[in-house]
This record gives structure tokens, C-alpha cells and sequence, in this order.
């Protein structure tokens, strides 16, 4: 199984290289990156190459949460050629960040287009999580993390867990 890169690992801080063609290799890394993502204790629902330690352009990305209704998208090149004016603040947090949440600003509505793992041109509009985890994805493949977009004090897993507590029971 790939392992996750954590900081200060400095590959997280490279922009990754686009992949040219869709080979044996690459399918192997797209589903060798799935069963990472599935199969990591803490539950993440998007991952990029850099993230396991191969700079190429590639994400995973889950439409949601509930493994039982979330699509798994391998996306190759992914580019954002949409993005809406409407922005939202929520927390994330990350694999290659472990134990840390921040506070970020995202576009509520993203369109991308990638190829997928066949080689077919696709466009995805998403809105909601499932733009937040493409946006925050696509971010990893330009070498950026999400300590560079938080605003405010970064969160301790526990922190975190406090004020979701605290909010569910308002």
C-alpha cells in the first residue's frame, strides 16, 4: 500500500508534472491510490499523487462522506475552468497535515475537467463537499496546502472535535 507524505516533506511543496500518457503505470497509481484513500484509518475523502509521494497530476476524489452513496473519481490532469464567486468558510483537514484542521475560504461551485482513467475527457460540476474536496485536491497538485489558505488559528484534531460537539448541540 502507498504510504501518505506528511510536512515538511518537501514534495507537498512542488508543483506536480501533468501526466503525458495513460499507461499500465499510471492505472496502477490511480488504483493504488483508491485503496490508500479507502483504506486510511482516518477517513479522508480526497487524496493527490504528491500526497503518497509521485509528483504527477492525479487526484481521488469522493462526491461525499457515506462510503454507501460517495462516488470514487480517479481524475488525471484535473484543471478548474469554472469556479463560482460564491464562497463558503469551513474546516478541512488532511492526510499529509495529520491531526490539524483549518479554516478555509472555497468557491461553493467548481467545474473541472480531467481526463479519466480511460483517457476520456470528463467535466464534473460540484458543488457543496465535493467542490471543497476537488479545490483542495487540485491545491496539492500546485504544491499548495491548506496551513497556506487558513484563516485564523489552525485547530488540534481534539480542538476540532470540541467545536463540532459544540455545534451539534446548538
Amino acid at each position: 500500500m502507498l504510504n501518505i507524505v506528511t510536512i515538511p516533506d518537501p514534495i507537498l511543496r512542488k508543483r506536480a508534472e501533468e501526466v503525458t500518457k495513460i499507461d499500465e503505470r499510471i492505472l496502477k497509481i490511480v488504483d493504488e491510490m483508491i485503496y490508500a484513500l479507502e483504506n486510511n484509518p482516518r477517513k479522508g475523502i480526497g487524496l493527490a499523487a504528491p500526497q503518497v509521494g509521485i509528483p504527477i497530476r492525479i487526484i481521488i476524489a469522493k462526491s461525499g462522506r457515506k462510503n454507501d452513496d460517495a462516488i470514487t473519481y480517479g481524475l488525471i490532469n484535473p484543471e478548474i475552468i469554472k469556479a463560482s464567486d460564491e464562497k463558503e468558510l469551513d474546516y478541512e483537514g488532511c492526510l499529509s497535515v495529520p491531526d490539524t484542521y483549518g479554516l478555509v475560504e472555497r468557491s461553493k461551485k467548481v467545474v473541472v475537467k480531467a481526463l479519466n482513467k480511460n483517457g476520456k475527457k470528463v467535466t464534473l460540476k460540484a458543488s457543496g463537499l465535493f467542490a471543497r474536496v476537488l479545490q483542495h485536491e487540485i491545491d496539492h497538485l500546485d504544491g499548495i496546502l491548506l496551513t497556506e489558505k487558513s484563516v485564523g488559528k489552525m485547530l488540534t484534531e481534539e480542538e476540532y472535535n470540541k467545536l463540532i460537539d459544540a455545534e451539534s448541540k446548538l
